[in-house]
């Protein structure tokens, strides 16, 4: 297959808890993958694995920007994806 290499390129990124992020990516990649998730008019081919994970990797971001685990702004989560690049 071929290999992503995927680039989170936003100005303002501020870690503030980084405990969860992992269970934040496999959740955006679940729900993107199952198709529960409303990414319209932004970038990357609808239903791809590809789009699921720029979607896993943007709520991973998302969540590190609160004090609680795992939890994300919806709203974040889709900005960062919107500057998430694939080499």
């Amino acid at each position: 297959g071929n290999l992503h290499r995927l680039t989170l390129k936003h100005d303002h990124i501020h870690v503030v808890n980084p405990i969860g992020a992992g269970d934040s990516v496999a959740a955006g990649v679940l729900q993107c993958w199952t198709g529960n998730v409303d990414l319209e008019g932004l970038e990357a081919e609808e239903g791809s694995l590809l789009r699921a994970v720029m979607w896993g990797m943007a709520c991973g971001a998302a969540s590190c920007a609160t004090v609680e685990n795992s939890r994300l702004e919806m709203s974040l989560a889709k900005e960062y994806f919107s500057h998430i690049h694939v080499d």
